[in-house]
């Protein structure tokens, strides 16, 4: 890892009370959390 920067992982558990979700559901959900993440505080995604 580059110098000054930190490793934290996270688990993220997504749910809808009226139908199981879809893999498009999920990977749309955690698409716009990354983006977010990398606007908001410069966060990247390892692996």
């Amino acid at each position: 890892m580059p110098e000054g920067t930190r490793s934290l992982a996270f688990r993220i558990r997504f749910r809808a009370a009226d139908r199981t979700l879809t893999a498009e559901d999920v990977n749309r959900a955690l698409n716009g959390l990354t983006r977010v993440l990398q606007r908001e505080a410069g966060a990247t995604v390892r692996g």
